[in-house]
């Protein structure tokens, strides 16, 4: 019979090219000598990946953190190494019958995993009373607007702010609040937006307007130490990202409490509940601490 392979089988054979064999990676490869062969020739045949030749370096992480931009590198690959009878070689060299020929594929590069902790500072420095209220002075960190603990994995293009919680406007920054319409004082002196923030300060926030009747700068620390304590009915924690006021009682708060302050229902499921407990997985039996940050939502099944 007269086929496509026949023809050229005697093509070969009229032109006496001589066929040979090499070995790829412990694989018989059989070549014919119709010009003199190459290593890239038998990884061909031999039906190697060539992308695993050439890795690819790991993939690059562009962030920004308070509207600076952040640029962390993926490391570079592994290039692939070959030999030829144990000799080091290139795609290029020739080879010969019975050669044997070795390829430990490329690996590519990983790409950076970088965590809020990696970043900046996460030290907690004790706590203040701001109108009497009770606050840490740990930062807190919010990544396209939703607050995070410092263990979230930073992804590509993310929006982060911190708050330091290192002046009196970060305090305002927390808490949303027109500094241009208030007026600060700690203990007792009147303040700025740049004055710094130590353990134990207590900061009163007036109306501007209202400073002119009465200021608390000739107030003793002591009295105004009192008067804080006094207010101090609440703790705050962050529940679906936004900062909730809980009243003070007796026992310890659950988690089970929380879902008073959100829109979920139990009783009527749209899919799996989520409970994370500053960012991890929560019961509904857990504790319930100031500044702690809560999540509870539905997660639909994807499939």
């Amino acid at each position: 019979l007269i086929t496509p392979f026949g023809i050229g089988y005697s093509v070969v054979l009229n032109k006496n090219y001589d066929f040979f064999s090499v070995t790829v990676n412990d694989k018989k490869i059989r070549l014919y000598g119709i010009r003199e062969m190459k290593v890239l020739d038998a990884i061909l045949m031999s039906g190697f990946d060539t992308k695993k030749l050439i890795g690819l370096s790991g993939k690059s992480q562009r962030f920004t953190v308070n509207s600076i931009q952040h640029y962390y590198a993926g490391e570079f690959s592994t290039p692939s190494k070959i030999s030829v009878n144990s000799k080091p070689a290139s795609i290029e060299d020739i080879i010969r019958p019975g050669d044997i020929i070795e390829i430990i594929p490329a690996k590519n590069g990983n790409s950076p995993t970088v965590r809020i902790s990696d970043i900046t500072d996460t030290d907690d420095r004790g706590f203040v009373y701001f109108n009497g209220m009770k606050t840490s002075l740990r930062p807190r960190y919010f990544v396209n607007k939703n607050q995070v603990n410092e263990d979230y994995v930073i992804c590509g293009s993310d929006s982060i702010e911190i708050i330091h919680m290192k002046k009196i406007s970060d305090l305002y920054k927390l808490y949303k609040i027109d500094e241009k319409l208030h007026k600060s004082f700690i203990n007792g002196a009147e303040a700025n937006m740049d004055s710094e923030l130590y353990d134990g300060f207590i900061i009163d926030m007036m109306n501007a307007a209202e400073t002119e009747k009465e200021s608390p700068v000739n107030a003793s620390i002591e009295s105004t130490k009192e008067n804080a304590e006094a207010k101090i009915e609440c703790i705050v924690v962050t529940i679906n990202g936004n900062s909730v006021m809980l009243p003070k009682k007796d026992d310890n708060y659950i988690f089970a409490d929380m879902l008073n302050y959100t829109n979920i229902d139990p009783s009527k499921p749209e899919g799996d509940i989520v409970l994370l407990h500053n960012g991890r997985e929560a019961s509904y039996l857990n504790l319930i601490s100031e500044g702690d940050i809560i999540t509870i939502k539905w997660g639909f099944d994807q499939s």
